[in-house]
């Protein structure tokens, strides 16, 4: 079998959320353990099928105006997983769940709990934190087929066309009346991401973010996901340049509450209702894990 190649790198280690030190293995050296903090460097295969093939196109387009790297990669990587799991030859750790397969290595930063905004399709992706690198696991994958994929990337491209030329502040009324008419909130069990909640017309807040994120970037708008708290909840909304000013934009709340009060608001607005988690990587997680 042919493989889709890219290049990252592979760091073993020994944490406290394993009953037992991990190991990873280099790709292609079989239990050839690399010790905790050392570095292996290692390719990061997908199956060289049309069905990897055109997945990875779709989510390198989709992603292509997202200027963070780190973020960039962690949600192709983590979509595409969902949809062609891992190669064993990326290595794998040992972990109380058994051995898992490696989806990436990225550098430890809190942004890495925004990925249920950031990432198009939602798969369980357990991790571990090795100094100040984080490697993402497969966990239950392959979790979707392409056909969500490919029919939420024919609904962007409907959008980038319908919406080129005009200005910002169009473009985001125009993406966030869209969103408005397809969704209806809905909180379940299984997290309904962008590209599920496109189809399905249901989400919670995570899904008005993630999907306001993800087509006003591929619409050539700058837009920020933010995670954090109101007053009494977690919360999922977004921040998006218009004319080179930051304005708070939350779907979720204009939809249930049917009004666009929250539209474009001036970025300090809501200062003291709501609390954007950007700090610490402890507090990231201890947030994201306790709002489960």
């Amino acid at each position: 079998m042919n493989y889709i190649i890219r290049t990252a790198a592979v760091l073993a280690c020994a944490v406290g959320l394993c009953a037992t030190p991990c190991t990873a293995y280099a790709a292609g050296t079989a239990n050839s353990a690399v010790g905790p903090g050392r570095v292996a460097s290692v390719e990061t295969n997908y199956p060289d099928t049309e069905e990897a093939k055109q997945a990875l196109a779709i989510l390198t387009d989709l992603y292509a105006n997202e200027t963070d790297e780190t973020m960039r990669r962690i949600a192709v990587d983590t979509s595409l997983a969902a949809i062609c799991g891992t190669d064993p030859r990326n290595g794998t750790v040992n972990t109380t769940d058994g051995r898992l397969g490696i989806i990436g290595v990225y550098p430890k930063d809190p942004s890495y709990f925004y990925r249920v905004v950031y990432s198009a399709l939602n798969a369980r992706t357990p991790y571990l934190v090795s100094g100040e690198r984080l490697i993402i696991l497969e966990g239950e994958q392959p979790t979707h087929d392409i056909a969500p994929l490919a029919q939420f990337y024919e609904s962007a491209k409907a959008m980038k066309a319908a919406t080129a030329g005009m200005g910002d502040y169009q473009k985001a009324s125009y993406i966030h009346d869209a969103i408005r008419n397809r969704l209806t909130y809905e909180v379940s069990e299984q997290r309904q991401l962008a590209v599920d909640a496109w189809a399905s017309g249901k989400t919670a807040c995570y899904g008005y973010a993630g999907l306001f994120y993800l087509l006003g970037t591929y619409c050539d708008l700058q837009v920020d996901p933010v995670v954090g708290m109101t007053l009494d909840s977690y919360h999922a909304w977004d921040t998006v340049m218009i004319d080179g000013v930051k304005k708070i934009i939350d779907v979720t709340w204009d939809d249930t509450a049917e009004t666009s009060a929250y539209f474009l608001l001036d970025e300090h607005a809501l200062d003291g209702q709501r609390t954007a988690y950007t700090g610490d990587f402890e507090t990231m997680k201890a947030l994201c894990v306790s709002k489960k």
